[in-house]
């Protein structure tokens, strides 16, 4: 009975031993988590410190919610359409330009805060983008039976974030000001620059299916120049961690009608 319990109780570390692109994503996941939780820190009290007006500093939360709510909403079906890798990159690329522009208003000086409400909105609105983005990879970087073990170490992860970067920004802010606290989000939103570049890059081939030019029939799957396969399983999974598309036009001698998957 004790065993059994302790065995639920255990995470699942599967994922993470399997699957190199889900290790660098969960990698980046907590990093840029970090930095992003102690800049959200550092708005608020930067805008009091400028303004000296607690109704300001309330209004700053309206701000940030339509980009959170519309960047939830709709970074999903986004994600949906177009390489997930690619737009997690370009996002925390968006995300690395932010926390800059938050970094160098803090040190030149007094910014208004017209500007640090700018700031703050975009910030918002691509971390919510970052996230679900982000969540939607999980799916494509293990096999399927993995899925819940993944998502739940994702999900724990996020919220150790959510409880330890506010902290870690409070002691920046305490002793190296505000500025250091943004510094920190790009230089953690770099990480995950770097986590999103490297799955992007680990992709080796785009997977294709022969169908009969008579009634569509799929005859064959191949991945790249690789040699067919026969397995639906196999090109479904295979689909899921790769999504590029390449040229069929190495495989026009074993299929005369390939067509990207």
């Amino acid at each position: 009975m004790a065993r059994r319990l302790l065995t639920s109780l255990t995470p699942d570390l599967r994922p993470l031993r399997g699957s190199r692109d889900y290790r660098l994503l969960v990698s980046g996941t907590l990093v840029t988590g970090l930095g992003t939780q102690a800049a959200l820190v550092a708005l608020p009290y930067q805008v009091y410190v400028v303004s000296h007006k607690p109704v300001l500093v309330g209004l700053l939360g309206l701000v940030e919610l339509g980009p959170l709510v519309a960047a939830s909403l709709f970074g999903g079906a986004w994600a949906d359409r177009v390489d997930r890798r690619n737009l997690l990159l370009l996002i925390q690329v968006a995300l690395v330009a932010v926390a800059g522009g938050l970094a160098a208003a803090a040190f030149v000086g007094h910014p208004p805060v017209w500007l640090l409400y700018v700031l703050a909105a975009a910030l918002a609105g691509a971390s919510a983008f970052e996230r679900v983005t982000r969540s939607a990879i999980v799916p494509n970087v293990v096999p399927p039976e993995s899925i819940r073990a993944a998502v739940s170490t994702t999900f724990g992860i996020n919220q150790l974030t959510i409880v330890v970067g506010p902290g870690l920004g409070g002691l920046l802010i305490a002793a190296l000001g505000v500025g250091a606290a943004y510094t920190a989000d790009a230089a953690s939103c770099l990480g995950m620059v770097a986590a999103a570049a490297s799955v992007a890059l680990g992709i080796l081939a785009g997977l294709f299916q022969c169908r009969d030019p008579e009634d569509g029939t799929v005859l064959a799957y191949a991945g790249g120049s690789d040699a067919v396969r026969e397995t639906a399983d196999w090109v479904a999974a295979e689909a899921r961690k790769h999504g590029l598309e390449l040229s069929p036009d190495d495989l026009d001698e074993v299929c005369p009608d390939w067509l990207p998957l």
